[in-house]
């Protein structure tokens, strides 16, 4: 059993799908996103939220990535308390 940490709650859970039907809605979402930068959530933070909200998360990796300076890409909490935008639950 695969275990992983939610990158919200911190709660410890058993993974229920696979890598690649995560990734698939990943890619769905927001496109393709590099997988240093991915983070997991659990189904109870991923039904928290909003659709807007969800895309809100990729939207703040993409931000980052454009941004000019030498932390583009580093895994700050977002605006919205993510501590890294994208999820794979």
């Amino acid at each position: 059993m695969t275990k992983y940490q939610c990158a919200i709650c911190q709660t410890v859970c058993k993974k229920e799908r696979t890598d690649e039907d995560a990734e698939n809605e990943m890619r769905e979402i927001w496109g393709e996103i590099p997988e240093e930068e991915r983070a997991i959530i659990c189904e109870d933070c991923w039904n928290k939220r909003t659709m807007k909200e969800i895309r809100e998360m990729g939207n703040d990796f993409k931000g980052r990535m454009s941004a000019p300076g030498p932390d583009k890409a580093s895994p700050e909490v977002s605006d919205h308390g993510y501590k890294n935008p994208i999820t794979q639950s």
